[in-house]
Order: structure tokens, then C-alpha cells, then sequence
């Protein structure tokens, strides 16, 4: 698939997510509740599911079904965002024939997850675009000399020899914030949902700044005839989050040694801004992002507040020393603006 020997820059020239993924793509249309709908808890309308191409006639049913309810108002007036997730969840997780396969075989259910913010392509950090050539080039050298500095903390291991020992040393780099070549993903899918909700509504694109659209990943791996790139990496002391994240991996490094691999069934969920409908049609670009922004926010506040009822907090996905001394920290922070207003109302000045 790309020239020998294997390396990040020729694998990243060479990368199309069709190679390694068979995509099905779900979109979960919101806007703005309308003002004359009857008051509920909620700031958005869930309008409908839009499914891509190839889908089964099963699937292609079930979420006609959802469709219906949603049109024929026949669920509850307090029935959220969280509440649809669910239900995907339950049917990809279960039903043995969801798969887009055309010809219609049985195949196994949707059992690993991964959240993400926003629709970015499904890459390994190292092969991201914001990432420069150089690092792809040099990641050896500094994963190496990285080794050499902190002997206790990393061993190095060459792409071919150890897969194993090594996929447990990138993973602490990952840890640690390095583009590896290993992509996260989790066997519960509402540690996925977490991970999903906790990054920013807004991101900036060629300079410009647009919505989010946070995107939620079905996997399916069958332990049966595991797929090449899958990769259960041992748990160990120095990266705890593995655990607390019910983690695993997609490596990528284990395509050195091979020239073509079995392609992973996925299910692609996007959340996506219905503006055809809504009110905001006629404001400014700048107002309109704002509105927009708002109503996103609403929904992933809304869908947090959700998971802590299920016992689901970020706090524990990161249980590493650093990471909950942070959380303390926020936990107990005074807000330095409120704490301003408050000392002004009672006539101080700042010193």
C-alpha cells in the first residue's frame, strides 16, 4: 500500500480512511426549540436521523421508526438528546445484523467506541494534518532519545520487533499528549459519550470559525477474526486511564508488515445543526454562530448532566496523580470575575 520501508511520512501521503474503514454515516439533525413550542427543560428540537448509503433494510427501518416518533411527537416532552444516544446504543450494541454489509450475512455487534468532538477524519494522531512532516520523520529519533533521558519511565522498542511492548510505551507517550501512531478507542460506550461532550462548540477551520459537530464511532470487532489493526494493550501502573477508559487501540504501526488488511465495519453518528427550519435564518453570520453555540452548549450540558446521573464523570476517566490534583484544583477555584463583582458591590476598590 505504500513504499518500504514502512514510515509515517509515506503512510500519511498514502492515507484514505476507506482502506481501513467501512463507513455507515448517521446524522442526528437539532436546531433551536421554536419559540411558540410548549416550554420543556430543553433549548433544542431533535428534527430527525439522516442515513447514508448502504444501509441495511433493517436499519434503514429502525430509523424510520425514530423518525415517526420524532415527527409524531410520540415521545415524552422531557425526552432528551441523552435518551436517543440510548437507543443507538442498544440496537448497535445488540442486534447481530446491523452491519452494512450488502449481501446481508450476520455479522457480530457494535462493541467498541470512540467520541470525539468534532467530524475529523478517523486518524492516528501522527497521521493528523496539523501535524508537520518533520515529526512524522524524526518520531523515532525522539521516541528513542526520550528513552534514553528517562530510562525508568520508557523503553524504546523498534516498530517490528515487540508490537506489544511497544504499543504500552506509545500509549504512556499518548498519555502524555505525543501524536502516536495509535488511535483511542473504548469498550463502553458512554465513556465514549464523555469524551464527546467535553470539547469546545466552537473550532476554527482555514481561519475561519464554525460549530462544532461533535461525532460519535460504532466499531465492530469480532474477537472471532480479530482485525489486524485492533489491539488490547496491557494495563500498567504508569498509565492508569487505560483502565479507568475500559481502553484499546487501533495500531497502525502493525501495518509495517503487511500489505493489505481486513477492513473495520463502523457506524458514524454526527450531531448536526438543521438551519433550514430554524428561526435564525435571517441574523448575521456573527449572531447566528452565537445562537448556534448556545443551543450546543445547552445539549452537552444537558447530556453531562445526564451521564452523572449514571455515575459517569470525567474526573475519572483521567485517575493519574496530575490530572485529579487539577480537578481539585477547578473544583475549589474561586471565580476571580464573580469575586470581583462581589467586593465592588460592597464598595472596595482593587488594589
Amino acid at each position: 500500500m505504500w513504499s518500504e520501508p514502512f514510515n509515517y511520512i509515506d503512510l500519511f501521503k498514502d492515507y484514505e480512511v476507506s482502506n481501513y474503514f467501512n463507513i455507515v454515516d448517521i446524522a442526528i439533525k437539532y436546531t433551536i426549540r421554536p419559540e411558540d413550542a410548549l416550554l420543556d427543560s430543553k433549548d433544542y428540537k431533535i428534527k430527525g436521523l439522516e442515513i447514508g448509503q448502504n444501509v441495511t433494510e433493517e436499519l434503514s427501518e429502525f430509523i424510520e421508526i425514530i423518525n415517526k416518533g420524532l415527527s409524531q411527537n410520540k415521545y415524552p416532552s422531557d425526552w432528551q438528546m441523552f435518551y436517543l444516544f440510548k437507543e443507538l446504543f442498544q440496537y448497535f450494541s445488540t442486534n447481530k445484523q446491523t452491519s452494512n454489509r450488502l449481501k446481508g450475512e450476520t455479522s457480530n455487534r457494535y462493541n467498541y467506541f470512540r467520541g470525539q468532538s468534532h467530524d475529523f477524519e478517523l486518524r492516528p494522531g501522527i497521521l493528523r494534518e496539523n501535524i508537520k512532516n518533520e515529526y512524522r520523520e524524526n518520531f523515532e529519533k525522539i521516541y528513542s532519545d526520550f528513552s534514553k533521558k528517562y530510562p525508568n519511565e520508557l523503553q524504546y522498542f523498534e516498530i517490528s520487533e515487540k508490537s506489544v511492548e511497544r504499543e504500552q510505551q506509545l500509549s504512556l507517550l499518548q498519555h502524555y499528549g505525543l501524536a502516536t501512531s495509535l488511535l483511542d478507542i473504548t469498550a463502553n460506550p458512554f465513556i465514549g459519550l464523555l469524551f464527546m461532550l467535553t470539547g469546545d462548540v466552537e473550532i476554527e477551520i482555514n481561519e475561519r470559525k464554525t460549530l462544532a459537530i461533535p461525532t460519535f464511532y460504532f466499531f465492530e470487532i469480532n474477537m472471532n477474526d480479530t482485525p489486524l489493526l485492533f489491539s488490547e494493550v496491557r494495563r500498567s501502573d504508569k498509565n492508569k486511564r487505560l483502565s479507568a477508559q475500559r481502553g484499546a487501540f487501533l495500531n497502525f504501526d502493525k501495518l509495517a508488515n503487511q500489505s493489505s488488511i481486513k477492513s473495520i465495519n463502523v457506524i458514524k453518528l454526527t450531531m448536526e445543526f438543521e438551519e433550514k427550519s430554524s428561526s435564525i435564518q435571517q441574523l448575521e453570520d456573527c449572531e447566528k454562530l452565537e445562537r448556534k453555540k448556545e443551543c450546543l452548549k445547552s445539549i452537552q450540558k444537558e447530556m453531562i448532566e445526564k451521564l452523572k446521573e449514571f455515575y459517569y464523570f470525567e474526573e475519572d476517566l483521567y485517575p493519574d496523580f496530575e490530572k485529579q490534583i487539577g480537578y481539585l484544583i477547578n473544583k475549589y477555584k474561586v471565580n476571580e470575575k464573580k469575586a470581583k463583582l462581589n467586593l465592588n458591590s460592597f464598595g472596595f476598590e482593587e488594589l
